[in-house]
């Protein structure tokens, strides 16, 4: 299974929520809220940033492995089977894009900054 598709899976059951509720608030049915869970549905860094906000964690915490150590820091792709390379693959284009997200934001927020300081001059 996926570890951001069972981390996910994980934390919902951890807060005692349903599949039912999660799909309410997505705006899907259940069964398309399951395939998720089941690793069955790619999720964009938007749809899993929504998710994460409905379960009050941040999108790091989909990314974090029980079985993190220090060898994995050192070397993180030797070793490991397909699907956790998958895995690997896709922990590094949801940081970038959480990056680039953080980066749009940081402009926008200099921008307006800027804006009260020319209007207050």
């Amino acid at each position: 299974m996926n570890l951001i598709a069972f981390n996910i899976k994980k934390i919902r059951e951890s807060k005692n929520l349903t599949q039912e509720y999660l799909a309410s608030r997505l705006g899907i049915s259940q069964n398309a809220y399951s395939r998720i869970e089941n690793n069955r549905t790619r999720l964009s860094t938007d749809r899993m940033r929504e998710i994460a906000g409905i379960l009050e964690v941040s999108l790091h915490e989909f990314l974090l492995s029980e079985n993190h150590n220090e060898n994995h820091l050192k070397d993180p792709v030797s070793g490991l089977a397909e699907s956790q390379k998958e895995n690997y693959n896709q922990t590094i284009l949801i940081l970038k894009a959480e990056i680039e997200h953080l980066r749009r934001e940081n402009i926008h927020l200099l921008e307006l900054l800027d804006e009260k300081i020319s209007k207050r001059m």
